[in-house]
């Protein structure tokens, strides 16, 4: 329930935070009702696998687009200030829940996708843990990609997060330096 939550309070808030557009807002925000109401019948509901990994994929699809918006804000922002570092951070916490809807969604499609030594009972939360490990590379090695279709999107998140810090902190750094010279 925590995690619904928590969904909850991050889909109605980057609805609200992110369209400035009053048009852009209204959008946002019957997108993410849906988005809720479909988590909210999953998660009351019991409902089964189907539906369940149907709330995923929409908070993957959801969550994706407001990833875009972020990282096409901060392309077109001129300077570094607070503001900016904060999208650069979010983005990155972003990229990681989006790993684990995805990591979610994979072990739903494909069977023994994962070899999870901890528990049989691999929630949400757990997959997320997972994609944040793995976009740190620091690779505990309690969940294990056992097929390519987990291995291949596991290496490329971790290679991913990497390259996003290189890049994130040259950007941050050229678009600081540019400013002081002007």
């Amino acid at each position: 329930i925590i995690l619904v939550i928590l969904l909850s309070i991050v889909t109605i808030q980057s609805a609200y935070l992110l369209f400035d557009n009053p048009k852009h807002r209204k959008y946002g925000f019957a997108i993410g009702f849906i988005v809720l109401a479909v988590v909210w019948i999953a998660h009351f509901m019991k409902a089964p696998d189907v539906e369940i990994g149907f709330s995923n994929f929409l908070l993957f699809l959801y969550f994706g687009y407001i990833l875009f918006i972020l990282l096409r804000h901060m392309i077109k922002q001129k300077n570094v200030d607070l503001n900016m570092i904060v999208i650069a951070v979010t983005i990155y916490l972003l990229f990681a829940i989006e790993g684990g809807f995805m990591f979610a969604l994979l072990n739903q499609t494909y069977e023994n996708a994962f070899n999870i030594s901890a528990d049989a009972n691999f929630s949400l939360m757990d997959y997320i843990y997972y994609s944040f490990i793995t976009l740190t590379t620091l690779g505990y090695g309690d969940v294990l990609p056992m097929r390519e279709e987990t291995r291949i999107p596991a290496a490329i998140l971790a290679t991913g997060g990497q390259f996003y810090i290189a890049v994130i902190i040259a950007v941050l750094v050229g678009k600081y330096i540019s400013k002081k010279e002007d």
